[in-house]
């Protein structure tokens, strides 16, 4: 039983289907590939037309009850006309029979004024609005408008009354009225809220700017700083090795830190290459049956130097499930999981891998018992502030840029992540991801 004031499902699902219709009615004839101001022009004539056209068809109605046959004839061929406007504007062809609709219009709205004394051209009022939504030629617009005020001021000031074919009801002159400034009012109001519309989409498109500069910035700070000063010490150890100015033990030292540098430097090179690319062209995603353990195990490679430097335990649970996803997406989630659990824990620390069935997804968590972080710190993690920078408990260097690619590639593969962590007692990270295929 429906809670009380709730409409039943039939009406709701009356008011979807009619608010469809209605959007789609209003979409006719708008594509991607025009601007703007073509969208809201053409979305705002088939707004007056929508409107429009169920008043037209109630006094056709009307008329033919009450004996009025010529006004109903008129009245259909205005909304045949009414009709066919949207027609044009859906195959986005015959332009110039919209010219020819507006020149008509103005000596249509005039006739049944003359033939009805039904106050038709008060409708010319609304004429020149829609003129000037049509048009883009400042000249065709003062033309067309003219022709409406002379029109409307002839009828005016002339009494036709001995031209009418059949005088309808004094009260349909009211009605006409009303619903040409109706009509004038929907239209002004329309453009109004098409206007803020795209004011709030510019301004979040602004600030989506904003954002990627500062992105951006923040990655040519990196790439000057955390990835060049590898390289440069790189290229000072091989030197002092081709030279044989250090010892045999110092050499041996020397080549385990530039084994780990090494390691971190690819790591960081890979996932700028993989972030630029993903922002020039975007994120393609190949996604099917992938068996969890095999790609986990390859990550733990990548990570081995490090992971033996710290003599950190690895802990399994659960990992021989599979899931739908991009195997190739799922290592570099993995492998930057990984690496960041490394990264913040300490010496002799312990990095659990858990993977559970929830519903129809799938969850994997990595668990570190290392630094952790506030509240704030994870809060900001995933909330698209620009990536920072954080050393780890060996002063390991990062571009701060791998969870926002787990981020971005857990959201293409249909996913989700979030993080739970405690200063001074580790962090664990989640994705969940669906089963099977979701259409």
């Amino acid at each position: 039983m429906l809670p009380e004031g709730f409409p039943p499902p039939s009406t709701v699902n009356m008011t979807g289907n009619l608010v469809k219709l209605v959007n789609a009615l209003l979409d006719a004839g708008v594509t991607d590939d025009i601007s703007f101001r073509e969208r809201k022009r053409i979305r705002t004539l088939n707004l007056v037309a929508i409107v429009y056209a169920p008043v037209t068809l109630f006094f056709i109605i009307t008329n033919i009850i009450n004996g009025h046959y010529a006004a109903a004839a008129i009245g259909g061929c205005s909304l045949a006309g009414n009709l066919f406007f949207i027609l044009i504007n859906h195959f986005r062809r015959f332009r110039v029979f919209v010219t020819v609709l507006a020149v008509l219009g103005s000596f249509f709205f005039t006739f049944g004024g003359i033939a009805f004394q039904n106050g038709n051209e008060y409708y010319l009022i609304a004429h020149m609005t829609v003129v000037a939504i049509i048009f883009h030629k400042r000249w065709l617009i003062i033309l067309l408008s003219c022709l409406d005020v002379l029109l409307f001021t002839w009828m005016r000031m002339t009494d036709t009354s001995a031209y009418a074919i059949d005088i309808l009801p004094a009260n349909r002159v009211i009605v006409n009225i009303m619903m040409a400034l109706s009509l004038v009012s929907i239209v002004v109001q329309y453009l109004r809220n098409e206007h803020i519309l795209a004011e709030q989409k510019l301004a979040a498109k602004n600030q989506e700017l904003e954002v990627l500069n500062n992105t951006r910035e923040k990655l040519i700070s990196i790439i000057a700083h955390d990835v060049s000063s590898p390289i440069a010490q790189l290229k000072l150890s091989l030197y002092l090795i081709n030279n044989k100015t250090i010892t045999q033990e110092k050499f041996q030292e020397l080549s385990e830190q530039l084994s780990l540098q090494v390691t971190e430097l690819l790591g960081s090179l890979d996932n700028l290459l993989k972030w630029s690319r993903n922002q020039l062209h975007g994120i393609a995603t190949r996604p099917q049956h992938v068996a969890i353990e095999p790609v986990f195990r390859q990550a733990v490679i990548l990570q081995k130097e490090n992971i033996d430097n710290k003599q950190l335990n690895i802990a399994e649970s659960g990992i021989e499930r599979t899931l739908w996803i991009d195997p190739d997406h799922l290592l570099l989630i993995l492998r930057n999981l990984v690496s960041n659990a490394v990264k913040f824990s300490y010496q002799g620390g312990t990095i659990a891998l858990k993977v559970f069935k929830k519903d129809d997804r799938i969850v994997i968590s990595i668990q570190d018992n290392g630094i952790g972080m506030s509240a704030e710190t994870a809060k900001s993690l995933f909330g698209g502030e620009p990536p920072v920078s954080k050393r780890g408990t060996l002063n390991e260097k990062g571009t701060g840029i791998g969870l926002r690619l787990c981020q971005e590639f857990t959201a293409f593969n249909k996913g989700y992540m979030w993080v739970e962590s405690e200063e001074g007692k580790g962090s664990t990270f989640f994705v969940s991801f669906p089963v099977h295929h979701q259409a």
